[in-house]
């Protein structure tokens, strides 16, 4: 795995490995999921008048074997990126919490720009890319974080997805999608970290 900087920012990319069933099954779990989440909060807000975001954990959905085919190469990527990327000596020995997620929409269909404000780092897995021998699917759209502002002022950068592609970039990274030619189903994972020393990045205040 390689890491690249854009905007000063870390971002790498990994390739899972070549098994296209495995590919295609967690592609219609993640389909389900993004369904019966709308599902649940299209009723939470009949019953209640209030709308909410539910947050279900798509790896919940997914065989053991399935589950192994993402956490394996994406968990040792990410420490790998939490080393070399964001300059954590002590990735390897940190301990990691993860949930899986998932986005699936119709030709048309777009991601605003947004970011995983309660993760550190974030991992989309593209498993059907939307895509045509003619038209090629719609480029994960990363926004540059040290310009304030609104976001289409920001300089922009675009990277080519494939199905089976993982981008792995930390959480603070604004980013977005164009409207895709056709539909597609994206899944993703937010990796924690919550192993470090908390003493050394906050100094505790004694109460009186």
């Amino acid at each position: 795995m390689q890491v690249t900087q854009i905007f000063s920012t870390p971002v790498a990319m990994i390739d899972l490995p070549h098994d296209p069933e495995a590919l295609e099954r967690i592609a219609v779990a993640s389909h389900n999921y993004h369904v019966n989440r709308a599902i649940h909060d299209a009723d939470f807000a009949k019953r209640t008048g209030r709308r909410t975001i539910s947050r279900p954990d798509l790896l919940a959905d997914l065989t053991l074997a399935d589950r192994a085919y993402l956490l394996n190469p994406i968990t040792a990527a990410v420490r790998q990126f939490l080393g070399s990327g964001l300059q954590d000596p002590a990735a390897d020995q940190r301990e990691l919490a993860v949930r899986g997620f998932a986005r699936s929409y119709l030709a048309g269909g777009r991601i605003v720009p947004h970011t995983h404000f309660d993760a550190d780092v974030v991992v989309s897995i593209y498993l059907r890319t939307g895509e045509s021998p003619d038209e090629p699917a719609a480029d994960l759209i990363l926004i540059d974080p040290a310009v304030r502002g609104f976001p289409y002022r920001a300089p922009l950068y675009r990277i080519a997805v494939r199905p089976g592609m993982a981008v792995i970039f930390p959480s603070y990274v604004l980013h977005e999608t164009d409207p895709s030619p056709f539909a597609r189903v994206i899944a993703g994972l937010e990796y924690k970290v919550i192993g470090h020393d908390m003493n050394k990045i906050f100094t505790p205040i004694k109460a009186k």
